[in-house]
């Protein structure tokens, strides 16, 4: 399960958009710096193609093989199966080249 919140907000992150324009937010009677309305406050989220996602998911599978190898070279094994074993979750959803 961690292996798929992490690679979700690998996801979620990549979505995100910085919008330095937008002013800051205004105030409600009840809070300081709150927007009145559902979602008015919510930014515009950017769409990701097939191969952003692909290098998301590449990004997480390194990551973890390269935490794992430094475990293994520490003596911490145990860690680095389980760092390992989440690779193999993650790369069940790479996207397959044609």
């Amino acid at each position: 399960m961690a292996a798929l919140r992490t690679l979700i907000a690998a996801i979620d992150n990549a979505e995100s958009v910085e919008d330095a324009s937008s002013p800051p937010p205004s105030s409600t009677a009840h809070v300081a710096g709150a927007v009145q309305g559902l979602g008015a406050a919510d930014g515009a989220r950017r769409s990701l193609s097939e191969h952003d996602l692909q290098r998301i998911i590449e990004a997480e599978l390194w990551e973890r093989d390269a935490q794992a190898e430094r475990l293994t070279l520490l003596g911490r094994v145990d860690d680095a199966s389980r760092l390992r074993t989440e690779a193999d979750v993650i790369a069940r959803y790479q996207i397959p080249v044609d």
